[in-house]
């Protein structure tokens, strides 16, 4: 068993570094460096002005805080056919779950540390903590993800455990009390109360695989659905086999497929109906550009807020090339009497329009309680060369090279 979680654990990591090389392309990363950059620079800017301990900064904390013990699921890497050929072994499973948890539990406790270094900085200020007691807070918050992945394998063995009550509890009130007596009283009491728990966890587990057998159903679904989010994470960024798009009748945005496209033409009417109608390429659109809105509103007006504006416009069109292509699996649209000049005319139009609109989103978005009217000039220049410089020679040129 140990070496059959090897063999998988392997397989798992070929297939996620086969799809980061597509992800964390030169562009994208190049986008991350910026993006991040602003955050952080937001976010350094944002805690210089709490000059002492705010009111909503406890229950701010609390909220991260809970959200960051929900980060990272429990790995099986368990597989459909599991349940018939893995059968006979369900009694020795035991040590394959056991090392699935380790190192599910470690990857989630890297994140964890993680996530709350960048939180710990605001802890002090904002909530008025002393090192020792980010630092006790820390301890409790690695305690806490140990219990709530403890409870995920317990919950594949007992019935009970699956219960939306029972999980509820589990995965979110408990953890949410003890974070509240950190914050609020001591996190001394936090840690020891978290130790006392973590410990019995795992005598927990012990008792639970004796007593009882694995339950594949749950199991097999479970490993099943978080693959799935994975897939379709990397399916925003590159076509993923696991995952099949859909198209959705929205008859309540037909207004919107008038004002993209000439609906008289043959591209006109597939690609304005091809991008309104897919989950894929506007739902990322959509997430793009409020994500943009947000971190335009909070960083500080300057020159980073213009590069981060003019990114997002740049980003939203890498997102549009792969619209292009959507129909070209389709016999009927090689038989069309439609030149490629028609179908690159139409598509360049369309996107002109979708970052014109993404444009003016991003704009509203700058607009702050003192906005400075000069850096919104500049940007609104920035945005009409940016979205005439990508129509006219980055999306030409990328289309062309794929016809």
């Amino acid at each position: 068993m140990s070496k059959l979680f090897q063999t998988r654990l392997q397989a798992h990591f070929s297939m996620l570094f086969k799809y980061w090389k597509l992800v964390f392309n030169d562009h994208f990363v190049i986008a991350l460096f910026f993006m991040f950059g602003a955050l952080a620079y937001g976010y350094s800017q944002a805690l210089d002005k709490i000059k002492s301990p705010v009111w909503w900064g406890k229950p701010l904390a609390l909220v991260v805080l809970l959200l960051i013990v929900q980060l990272g699921r429990l790995a099986t890497l368990v597989e459909k056919p599991d349940p018939v050929f893995l059968l006979p072994q369900t009694k020795q499973i035991n040590r394959y779950l056991n090392q699935a948890r380790n190192y599910s539990l470690l990857m989630a406790e890297l994140i964890t540390i993680a996530c709350f270094a960048v939180l710990s900085p605001f802890l002090a200020v904002g909530v008025g903590m002393n090192t020792t007691s980010i630092i006790l807070l820390g301890i409790s918050m690695i305690g806490l993800k140990l219990i709530w992945m403890n409870w995920s394998v317990v919950a594949l063995f007992d019935r009970k455990w699956q219960r939306s009550a029972y999980d509820f509890n589990a995965k979110w009130l408990d953890p949410a009390l003890l974070i509240v007596i950190g914050l609020y009283l001591s996190a001394v009491i936090t840690v020891v109360i978290t130790i006392i728990v973590g410990l019995s966890s795992f005598y927990l587990i012990s008792n639970t695989q004796k007593s009882n057998v694995l339950d594949w159903r749950t199991a097999v679904d479970q490993e099943a659905t978080r693959m799935q989010r994975i897939y379709r994470f990397f399916n925003m960024f590159t076509d993923v086999p696991s995952v099949q798009g859909t198209i959705h009748r929205r008859r309540y945005l037909d207004w919107i497929i008038k004002l993209l496209g000439n609906q008289k033409t043959t591209y006109g009417y597939l690609f304005s109906r091809g991008l309104v109608r897919g989950a894929d390429i506007s739902g990322l659109i959509a997430r793009l550009t409020i994500v943009g809105m947000l971190i335009v509103f909070f960083i500080p007006q300057g020159w980073l807020n213009v590069i981060v504006f003019g990114l997002f416009i740049y980003l939203v069109s890498v997102q549009l090339i792969s619209l292009y292509g959507q129909f070209d699996n389709s016999v009927f649209v090689h038989i069309y009497p439609v030149t490629e000049t028609e179908k690159q005319t139409e598509f360049r139009l369309i996107a002109t329009k979708v970052l014109v609109v993404v444009t003016v989103c991003l704009l509203v978005g700058s607009i702050t309680q003192k906005p400075d009217w000069m850096m919104m000039g500049i940007k609104f220049v920035l945005g009409v060369v940016e979205v005439g410089v990508l129509s006219t020679v980055y999306l030409k040129g990328r289309i062309q090279s794929k016809a």
